[in-house]
């Protein structure tokens, strides 16, 4: 073989990547490690909405990505539970809620880790992000907010004689705050009265689910991990008191009569999106901040057990019907 074609054969040989001789790729792949901040069981299905969406995307789980999950983490322990997973070298955080957003934020500053979140209450007015079209920092995602004066103006509209409403009130939580707000103004324009009860643990929902007034016509549930997970309680409260739930998120399947809030699933699958440009290389900084869609949900199967007769103009602008339990018709498919 002549000099000038044996130093070409051993320049290509020197550029083919080498292979196992197994049939696996020729070049190793990038593996992606999560983490999960989940603080409520009643977020789980928003939880599982972003898994689906990342493998859709191609990032599956044992492939070319694994999570660290550890279930629902209580609030107390969202610092230390971060600080376990950066040190396990994460690629990227998700986080659910408000107040856990902000606290694995303080938890991860410092780092170069991005974090995704959704839902969060108001980004920019609990301090997660500087602005929502340049959040700044390594913190975007999905916002969810606004809901409470429409999930009022729903809940008018279905029992017009509406005089009273009961709200257990996680008086701690920021996103129940600013939700509370939202809510108030709408009940003063209706001549509403709001009865508030202030908790911050279960036993102290369980006790003000046990003292509902006399007087009560509906429950009304604000944006709070405490009371998402705690929906099956507060639902059997108000079928005991013969009243109905309204909610400012999207717990139909739980026995919710009227709520105006998010799809859970959809809600992932949209963080999901956010998170896989990310891990192309996008900087979280550059991305904005989404908001979340919101699907007007009626359970006629609450309804006709609590013997109240929906309107029909309201069922003909509903995105759900649950007219059996655990059986919806959706008009719309988020």
């Amino acid at each position: 073989m002549r000099l000038p074609t044996l130093l070409a054969t051993l320049l290509l040989l020197s550029l083919t990547p080498l292979t196992t001789g197994c049939g696996s790729d020729t070049a190793p792949r990038r593996h992606y490690r999560i983490g999960i901040i989940n603080p409520s069981s009643g977020l789980n299905e928003v939880v599982e909405g972003f898994k689906q969406g990342l493998a859709e995307q191609g990032y599956k789980n044992g492939d070319n990505l694994s999570y660290i999950d550890y279930g629902p983490v209580k609030m107390s322990e969202v610092a230390a539970t971060v600080k376990n997973m950066l040190a396990q070298k994460i690629d990227l955080l998700y986080t659910t809620s408000t107040s856990a957003t902000q606290i694995a934020k303080q938890a991860a500053a410092g780092t170069d880790v991005a974090i995704v979140f959704a839902p969060v209450f108001a980004p920019e007015q609990t301090g997660i992000v500087a602005t929502l079209p340049k959040p700044g920092a390594n913190v975007t995602g999905v916002k969810v907010g606004g809901s409470s004066g429409n999930t009022f103006h729903w809940l008018m509209n279905t029992l017009p004689g509406t005089k009273h409403v009961f709200v257990p009130y996680h008086c701690t939580d920021p996103a129940a705050q600013l939700c509370l707000t939202d809510m108030r103004q709408a009940a003063q324009k209706a001549g509403v009265s709001v009865d508030v009860v202030n908790v911050t643990n279960k036993a102290e929902l369980e006790a003000a689910l046990a003292n509902i007034p006399a007087h009560t016509d509906a429950i009304w549930l604000s944006c709070s991990p405490l009371i998402f997970s705690n929906i099956k309680e507060i639902v059997a409260a108000a079928t005991a008191r013969k009243v109905p739930v309204a909610s400012t998120t999207h717990q139909q399947e739980e026995g919710v009569m009227i709520s105006y809030g998010v799809n859970n699933i959809a809600l992932g699958k949209q963080a999901s999106r956010i998170a896989a440009q990310i891990l192309h290389g996008t900087r979280p900084a550059e991305i904005p901040v989404e908001t979340a869609e919101f699907f007007l949900s009626i359970n006629l199967a609450i309804a006709k057990q609590l013997a109240i007769e929906i309107p029909t103009h309201v069922l003909q602008q509903a995105d759900i019907i649950i007219r059996e339990q655990g059986a919806a018709k959706q008009d719309r498919t988020p």
